[in-house]
């Protein structure tokens, strides 16, 4: 016999785990941003774990928003002086692979031009501070 509870006690640790990563990523997140650890490159490459895996088989939309996301966190960590120097470094080194996501979901016309916008910034933020280190 199927009772709804069984459906709960199966919804329930995939809900409780979806939880645990989304806490994880936004921790991860802050963490990026303030630059705390910047001895701990894993931090960064679990964030960007995280981004994949919560993209996955989600509509394009999405996708594009936790790309930006990521690319926007990783550029504002870039911009800080007040983060070691080689915590700024590895983000501005990761920014290509958000980049490279957003590349190849951009089909229309609007997101080509968001696209090229968002090139643009990292481009001009990439060489103002390469040459001023």
């Amino acid at each position: 016999m199927h009772t709804p509870s069984t459906n709960h006690e199966k919804t329930f640790p995939y809900i409780t785990r979806l939880q645990d990563n989304i806490t994880e990523f936004m921790t991860l997140e802050k963490t990026i941003l303030k630059g705390e650890k910047p001895d701990s490159p894993k931090l960064l490459f679990r964030y960007l774990a995280l981004g994949e895996t919560y993209t996955k088989d989600q509509p394009k939309e999405f996708k594009i928003r936790m790309y930006n996301r990521i690319l926007n966190i990783l550029l504002e960590t870039v911009c800080d002086t007040y983060i070691a120097q080689q915590w700024r470094d590895l983000c501005l080194n990761y920014c290509n692979k958000p980049l490279a996501s957003l590349s190849t979901l951009a089909e229309t016309a609007p997101e080509k031009e968001h696209l090229r916008k968002q090139l643009t910034t990292f481009k001009s933020l990439s060489h103002y501070f390469y040459q001023h280190h």
